[in-house]
């Protein structure tokens, strides 16, 4: 009984930011801890519980997904000279990476996205998520350059050199510390 009310608060935990969703979980681990409180076993309520958060999960993967397919078919048709679909296409991929505002990857994603889309005030927002989220050195290093191309494009030039010099420093390997200084000797003949 413990293991199941610790096995719906973590998955309630790990849920993406959907209000509607963890209040619906929440719900059902509230109504699973008093059945357990109450000395009632009823096992259905807690599969149903997990039920309900894995098809909310699903839901949130298949969600995520068909946004970045939107904005990676609109950013094509950007590319192809369809320029008044850049708003549809930064946002596609601004909803992608806020179905899950605590993983990396989305975040990384529309970053890159809103760079491609010449929208550096709004990538540096991402960014800086995707600098946050990383633990990995090697995503950590590539979110702080996400950021310094953000804060170039913007002018910010030494703030550029300093998440440049960051992203360096944090390099796990030589190829990689080496493909962050081209773009280090670049912001400083900028300066």
């Amino acid at each position: 009984i413990l293991r199941g009310i610790e096995t719906i608060n973590s998955a309630i935990e790990r849920a993406p930011a959907s209000t509607a969703f963890r209040l619906r979980a929440a719900q059902l681990f509230d109504s699973y801890r008093l059945t357990t409180a109450t000395g009632v076993d009823d096992m259905t309520l807690i599969e149903g519980s997990l039920n309900v958060i894995q098809d909310g999960l699903e839901h949130h993967r298949v969600s995520l997904l068909m946004n970045l397919q939107e904005g990676e078919a609109l950013i094509n048709l950007v590319r192809r000279g369809r320029a008044d679909l850049s708003d549809n296409a930064a946002d596609a991929f601004k909803r992608a990476a806020g179905l899950y505002p605590r993983a990396r990857a989305p975040q990384r994603t529309a970053a890159t996205r809103l760079l491609e889309l010449q929208r550096p005030a709004e990538a540096l927002i991402w960014a800086e998520r995707a600098v946050a989220l990383s633990v990995e050195e090697d995503d950590v290093m590539d979110a702080l350059l996400l950021k310094a191309v953000a804060l170039r494009d913007l002018g910010k030039i030494p703030e550029a050199i300093t998440a440049t010099e960051e992203a360096i420093e944090r390099a796990p390997d030589a190829r990689l510390r080496a493909s962050a200084d081209g773009l280090l000797e670049t912001l400083r003949t900028q300066q």
